[in-house]
């Protein structure tokens, strides 16, 4: 599902003229005669309104603020601008009057009035791309919620003119509220430039959820609205990077949360001494407590043995190997004696696909006693395990493999030391259909020259495994089917990263990807993957989970990890309105105690009605936010032609 969010200030439309809309307020005006509307007001007040109207038509895009940056001058130039108005309008109907009873001085005032300025324009806010940065493209999607926050907390950031500020005790009431542990310090990005703060009396958010394939007309509807006049005034345009960084895969997670994740505190130098470190056998021990159950593993799909299978070793036995070996140095004819030997089926095994499966050995066949025990007492050894797959005739199809083992944990900070046992290209026994170069980094050219057959590999593999060692991997269920291996003793870093504190996050996995970049601080997968790299990188973040304990959870994840927007005092102290879908309300909206009015609607037109009564009427919102899914065609008008009618609509409102 894609996204697009139209973020809107109550004002933020120029009015339509030939006249740029900056030259329209800065224009010449100013400078007319003192009309007799002007001359009813104080000289001080002329100049105080000259000062105040020049002040919040100059746009300043290469700094943070420009125009009207406090409430006290809003509402200062409004009662002056106001106070014009009302001059105007008397002078027009005394005009008016006068008319009737001459028509000669009828007709000298409307000359009189042709000529007059126009009284005060409103200060409408806009926000411009920072003149600095005017070729960024792409910008994090929680910067937008960053602005959005900032615009909200304009109206209450300063303290009523007409309280005291002179007891100590509202000043402290005042600092308590103005530090409230909800409260979140927001700043505007680097990027924004936004003019005439103070004015911003009202924020509407329009949250559009569209099909992929129809992205590209919503795209470029909205670059037409920016070339008209009537939508010209803010000048922002950059695309949005909405799943990067601790962004979680939605956009109303993205607008409407805020993390609630501490930095780390950094450590002294001292507290760092590797000496501190565990030592392998207890890493061992805490890697034992992270293994999946049996439970979990049939739950996630790992292979298991069909009911009624039975192993059949017939005295087929494999020698344990610590050194390097290259499946090619295994017959293909000796690997497939062993495989079909000890071949069992699986449960949910494609009919299409014949290979069978194979168990890790318990124990080896040796001519002497020596040997056997030398296999049992062999301690507990811990693997990475990463697998590459291609599209053939039967589905997923393994064409390459990496095997690693852990060694020694460096420290938090750095790559474990690991040793590569297996790493090699594997030729599929049914026909390519797609090599999927784009992920698996496989091309046809790679492919052409190999030999090596899943049987070999499979013997390979029992070979270096017992069942008591640990296979680690991400999502190491499909690594595992397309092995045709089954291993009781797994470590999945999909699941223990896995976010269970919400039953809604249940099946949700995080990307290795992810997790590399915010746990480890590593970019991984930047063209195709890489088997290798994908290992070493399981294997780190299971040795790093092992390291800091329960402490070490993904950021900005979680009902624990993040505080709502609604929790906010920029939002409760204000009237804020959210419309859409009854399951969306349920998540994001009416579980947190505040007083924000919930509206329940599927329609897009009831939406609309909904979104623009509260813009307009007598208690209209300081915060309107409205979510549409338009995927779904009831037939009327297609999804585009909806959205247009929408933001056409709805966008005039907001003067």
């Amino acid at each position: 599902m894609s996204k697009n969010t139209i973020t809107q200030s109550k004002g933020d439309i120029a009015p339509t003229s030939s006249k740029n809309y900056y030259e329209t307020l800065s224009g010449d005006a100013d400078e007319e005669a003192t009309t007799p509307s002007q001359s009813a007001m104080s000289k001080k007040d002329r100049k105080k309104l000259k000062k105040l109207r020049k002040r919040a038509s100059n746009v300043l895009i290469e700094s943070e603020r420009s125009g009207l940056l406090t409430r006290s001058e809003y509402e200062e130039y409004t009662a002056l601008a106001t106070q014009m108005q009302h001059g105007n309008t008397n002078e027009k109907n005394k005009d008016e009057n006068s008319s009737s009873t001459n028509e000669a001085t009828a007709t000298k005032s409307t000359n009189n009035n042709s000529t007059k300025p126009q009284s005060a324009l409103p200060a409408n806010p806009s926000i411009n791309l920072r003149k600095k940065c005017l070729g960024i493209e792409k910008v994090e999607g929680s910067t937008h919620r960053d602005v959005l926050s900032w615009l909200l907390k304009q109206k209450f950031d300063e303290a009523p003119q007409q309280q005291p500020t002179s007891s100590k005790k509202r000043k402290r009431d005042d600092e308590a509220c103005r530090k409230s542990k909800d409260d979140v310090a927001v700043a505007l990005p680097h990027w924004v430039s936004v003019h005439n703060p103070a004015a911003c009396e009202q924020v509407a958010v329009l949250e559009v959820h569209v099909a992929d394939e129809n992205l590209d007309s919503y795209r470029q509807f909205l670059e037409s609205c920016r070339n008209q006049s009537a939508f010209s005034h803010s000048q922002v345009g950059v695309a949005t990077k909405w799943f990067q960084g601790h962004i979680p895969k939605s956009m109303s997670d993205t607008l409407m949360y805020f993390s609630n994740v501490k930095k780390e505190p950094k450590k002294n130098k001292a507290n760092e001494d590797n000496s501190a470190l565990p030592s392998k056998e207890e890493f061992v021990k805490r890697l034992e407590a992270m293994l999946l159950s049996e439970e979990e593993m049939k739950e996630q799909g790992y292979p298991c043995a069909a009911e009624g299978a039975i192993e059949n070793s017939n005295g087929v036995g494999i020698s344990r190997n610590e050194k390097l070996v290259s499946p090619d140095s295994i017959s293909v004819e000796k690997a497939d004696e062993y495989v079909t030997a000890v071949g069992i089926r699986v449960e949910y095994q494609d009919d299409d696909d014949k290979s069978p499966y194979i168990v890790t050995p318990p124990s080896v066949t040796a001519d002497n006693d020596d040997q056997t025990s030398k296999n049992e007492e062999r301690p507990v050894c811990v693997f990475g395990l990463d697998c590459e797959m291609v599209l053939t005739e039967v589905g997923s199809e393994l064409a390459r493999v990496t095997l690693i083992k852990f060694e020694e944990f460096i420290g938090p900070k750095d790559r474990s030391k690991t040793t590569v046992l297996l790493d090699c290209l594997v030729k599929p026994t049914n026909r390519i259909l797609d090599y999927l170069t784009k992920h698996s980094g496989v091309t046809a050219a790679m492919l052409e020259p190999v030999t090596t057959r899943l049987s070999q590999v499979q013997y390979v593999l029992a070979s270096y495994l017992t069942p008591g060692d640990i296979l680690i991997g991400h999502s190491l269920e499909n690594d595992l089917r397309a092995l045709h291996y089954i291993h009781p003793r797994v470590v999945d870093t999909s699941m223990i990263f896995r976010p269970t504190t919400n039953p809604n996050h249940r099946r949700f996995k995080f990307s290795l990807r992810h997790l590399s970049g915010t746990l480890l601080k590593k970019t991984i997968q930047t063209g195709s993957h890489c088997s290798e790299e994908d290992a070493q990188t399981a294997l780190d973040l299971a040795l790093l989970k092992a390291f800091k304990g329960d402490e070490l959870i993904v950021p900005g994840f979680g009902d624990d990890q993040k505080q709502s927007l609604l929790k906010q005092k920029f939002v409760r102290d204000g009237v804020a309105a959210f419309i859409g879908p009854n399951h969306w309300l349920n998540i994001h909206v009416t579980k947190y105690p505040s007083s924000a009015h919930a509206l329940n609607y599927e329609s897009p037109h009831d939406c609309k009605k909904a979104m623009l009564a509260w813009m307009t009427n007598k208690g209209r919102a300081h915060l309107i936010w409205s979510k549409i899914d338009l995927e779904e065609n009831d037939g009327s008008e297609s999804p585009i032609e909806t959205f247009r009618t929408f933001v056409v609509s709805v966008y005039p409102k907001m003067r």
